[in-house]
């Protein structure tokens, strides 16, 4: 199977960076007769809330095809979409990101209770406990008496451990005490 290519991609599809739908291009079947689906917008969402598209009968993830048509390459690690919308794909709203920078830019978890990612309570010690993980491993940032240091403690972390940190619970919590 060949590898698609930016040159490949723009022969069959037509990719509008400002919002950041595809289009198939006019492109004739075996018979020699136009296909269907020219002119048509080109994927479906995923049960993950992606848009995939299907290239000569391999799946891939929009955003990531909106990559090479733009850039001319897939990036090394991952396409993060910074408003956190699957399947927004604007050019505005994709960025390439490590794995650790692409988990830094993640909604809050529904199990959590105080509103700030990476920090909870411990029934144990009775303070809360902030923490975070990098490359998998988690890191102990500590026990604290008060909410205000726990989100403190994890968003000195944050700068400490990324340097990608666009969305931050814990900064949004620690300003909105000083205002």
């Amino acid at each position: 199977m060949e590898i698609l290519t930016q040159e490949k991609l723009k022969e069959i599809l037509s990719y509008d960076a400002s919002t950041g739908l595809f289009t198939w291009k006019e492109r004739l079947n075996l018979g020699g007769e136009k296909k269907f689906y020219s002119g048509k917008i080109a994927g479906w969402v995923n049960s993950k809330g992606y848009i995939g598209i299907r290239i000569d009968g391999k799946h891939f993830k929009a955003h990531r095809l909106a990559w090479l048509y733009v850039y001319g390459y897939f990036p090394e690690h991952q396409v993060d979409h910074i408003n956190q919308i699957r399947d927004d794909n604007r050019l505005i709203n994709l960025r390439e990101a490590s794995q650790s920078c692409n988990m830094q830019n993640q909604r809050i978890s529904s199990n959590n209770k105080s509103g700030i990612t990476g920090v909870s309570w411990c029934n144990r010690s009775g303070k809360w406990r902030s923490r975070i993980t990098k490359n998998n491993k988690l890191i102990y940032l500590g026990e604290f008496s008060t909410l205000l240091k726990a989100a403190k403690a994890r968003y000195e972390g944050e700068l400490k451990y990324f340097n990608c940190v666009i969305k931050s619970s814990a900064k949004a919590y620690v300003e909105s005490c000083h205002r």
